[in-house]
């Protein structure tokens, strides 16, 4: 079991909040007011929060990329399925990290550079047939639509977005219908792929960002790899998920479809945190509390991802505990997840606590407005950091492969059956054997004859065709031995040489020569 990895990236502002501070793993606000102040409204508290490491103002995407998508990006390219999901309020950076800028080359996202990394790994595998498929999800007030569908390329006059549906197959698994998959052959088609999908994203303007995303995006890479002449098929995915921010509606001032979006928004968030406690109650009851839980008793308290309400020093019990200990019987609202409760946690259920490596980084806020936004950011970023996913290697045997090898055998064992029903003395078609056959026939039998091979069946001469040949090579010994009075290996009937470089064995070795029985010279005689 492997635990989700958290990081946190803090957005350059004009000025950072005084209570703002972090360090190289930790991140610590202070919120409320002085005892001495004559009307406080809520008494001082600190809030610690730690990470797996925190990127400052001055991080470059390439810093970011390097730390939190690279080791997932290696272990998907060995079979393992890995999910990397930005969260944050908006206008917090989330999209510029996993997407980047279009101002300068450096300012890559880190969706582009995983395609990149992706491509320059698998060119340099050789003997090995891989193949990448790349799709584009939209989930826009909880509707999925396929951003990668023809109908929706850039330059069109009516822009319609096919509706795609998500659901469970019947092991559990995700199912996505309606969802198109393209072949990317090459970094240059995944990348324009990428530019076509991502210029058809919900997007509107709001008080805190010009250019706001208005849905959850989900890029996904499919990889396929088998090494030539291999049964076994190798399928990973990887998902790179740029979620929509959690905002105040009063605080921005949002009306009409903006209000409608945002209320959509915050829902679905509200729905991921809800999965995320449930899957920390579970990992409370298997295993002791993660190291990466907030300190001070205040951050104990479990708020939903858009309520920013200071917290009070009273309440100190976790929501989502004190729902379950009412119950009869708290094991049975623990256990359920609640994954079907909104498209999103549906169709992120592997990557938390599924079959799947998960890494996550937070984007916050420094400047003193945004403290509340970043408090909260920081507590769902703790309870994402208790989670264990169970990830293996996704490998299974090649249709095609398995369909070849069967109709293979069901055609020998029909030649047995066949042979076995025949009459004495008839002759049996026999389908000819190729070069390659014909000489490990040769090589087994000639290791018979020297004793080194005690079982011919046990060694694969299991099939008509085969003890057909061992009798031809046979038949040429006792036929040689007749006539010359010494016998040839089954090599020299092999290659008529009278040598062993037919066979596959070192020239140097040793041949056996068989002299005539006092049968064979009394049949002679006669």
């Amino acid at each position: 079991m492997s635990r989700i990895q958290i990081y946190a990236r803090i957005r350059p502002g004009h000025q950072r909040c005084e209570r703002f501070e972090a360090s190289a793993n930790s991140i610590s606000l202070k919120t409320g007011y002085e005892r001495d102040a004559l009307f406080s409204k809520s008494p001082a508290a600190k809030h610690e929060f730690t990470f797996d490491q925190v990127f400052e103002e001055s991080a470059s995407q390439e810093d970011v990329f390097h730390k939190v998508a690279l080791p997932v990006v290696d272990q998907f390219l060995l079979g393992y399925n890995g999910t990397v999901f930005a969260y944050g309020q908006t206008s917090s950076g989330k999209t510029y990290t996993m997407e980047g800028s279009a101002r300068k080359y450096a300012e890559r996202g880190m969706i582009p550079r995983v395609l990149s990394y992706m491509f320059e790994e698998l060119e340099k595998r050789t003997g090995e047939e891989w193949s990448v498929h790349v799709s584009y999800m939209e989930i826009y007030q909880d509707v999925g639509f396929d951003l990668l569908n023809p109908g929706s390329r850039p330059g069109s006059l009516m822009v319609t977005l096919p509706k795609v549906s998500v659901g469970e197959g019947p092991g559990g698994e995700v199912a996505v219908r309606n969802l198109s998959s393209h072949l990317a052959a090459n970094e240059e088609v995944a990348l324009s792929l990428l530019f076509q999908g991502s210029t058809c994203r919900k997007v509107a303007e709001t008080s805190m960002n010009q250019c706001s995303s208005r849905s959850h995006s989900i890029f996904s890479i499919t990889l396929t790899t088998r090494v030539s002449g291999s049964e076994v098929v190798t399928r990973s995915k990887m998902n790179l998920v740029d979620l929509a921010g959690s905002e105040r509606v009063a605080k921005t001032g949002a009306d009409g479809r903006v209000l409608q979006e945002a209320k959509h928004i915050n829902l679905s968030l509200h729905h991921l945190e809800h999965v995320i406690v449930s899957l920390q109650h579970l990992a409370r009851r298997g295993t002791p509390q993660s190291r990466l839980s907030s300190t001070p008793s205040s951050n104990k308290r479990l708020s939903s991802s858009h309520d920013h309400r200071p917290p009070t020093t009273t309440s100190t019990t976790r929501r989502g505990e004190s729902r379950s200990s009412s119950s009869p019987n708290p094991d049975i609202k623990a256990s359920h997840i609640p994954y079907r409760n909104c498209l999103l946690t549906l169709v992120l259920k592997d990557s938390l606590g599924g079959n799947c490596l998960t890494a996550m980084i937070a984007t916050v806020s420094p400047e003193s407005p945004n403290v509340w936004e970043t408090i909260s950011t920081c507590r769902f970023s703790q309870r994402v950091a208790a989670i264990s996913n169970k990830a293996r290697r996704n490998e299974e045997l090649d249709d095609k492969a398995l369909i070849k090898k069967l109709k293979l055998r069901v055609a020998q064992l029909e030649e047995e059956v066949l042979a076995l029903k025949a009459s004495p003395g008839s002759i049996l078609p026999s389908k000819a054997l190729d070069e390659a056959s014909r000489t490990s026939c040769h090589q087994l039998l000639n290791s018979y004859l020297h004793g080194q091979t005690r079982d011919l069946v046990e060694e694969g001469i299991n099939t008509l065709p085969l003890v057909q040949e061992c009798f031809k090579v046979l038949r040429d010994i006792v036929i040689h031995a007749l006539g010359m009075g010494n016998s040839p290996t089954a090599d020299q009937t092999h290659t008529g040489k009278g040598g062993a470089s037919g066979s596959g064995l070192a020239p140097h070795t040793k041949q056996r020569k068989y002299k005539t029985s006092p049968h064979m010279v009394a049949m002679e005689k006669t």
